[in-house]
């Protein structure tokens, strides 16, 4: 997995979640982020969501949220590999959006890629993880 670190430093929040992964590259998602990480102030999540505050419209969060949802609804089903695969379609959407300037700070883009890929998601648990974390992101940003 290949990150981009040479994004501004007013995306320092962002980069300081990349790092996170990058230190536990091997681990899937459900062991990388703690609860605190997923729901509290000052945390990963509300970290990401500050850097994107005034970046990132909240229609566009909604439609990577959408997808991740709708991955969710897949592995409750037991319906893993659907779910797996509607998550891996998000990266290349991120990458396009990113690359069409409709998403901002670009570093958002390896935060997606550092999140979903066939190291991160092995597991309904890390399905659920990335959508608890996103899912905090769209409410931090929405205050």
């Amino acid at each position: 997995m290949a990150f981009n670190n040479q994004h501004r430093s007013e995306d320092n929040n962002i980069q300081k979640v990349i790092s996170k992964l990058i230190s536990k590259s091997e681990l899937p998602l459900s062991q990388v982020f703690s609860k605190e990480d997923l729901y509290l102030p000052g945390f990963a999540a509300n970290l990401v969501a500050s850097d994107l505050q005034e970046k990132m419209k909240i229609t566009q969060l909604r439609k990577i949220f959408d997808m991740i949802e709708q991955a969710v609804v897949l592995a409750r089903n037991d319906k893993f590999e659907k779910a797996q695969e509607t998550l891996f379609m998000v990266v290349p959407n991120v990458a396009y959006a990113t690359g069409r300037g409709l998403i901002e700070p670009r570093s958002f883009n390896d935060l997606i890629q550092g999140c979903i890929n066939e190291k991160r998601i092995k597991t309904k648990d890390d399905v659920e993880t990335l959508f608890r974390f996103l899912q905090s992101v769209v409410a931090y940003k929405k205050k």
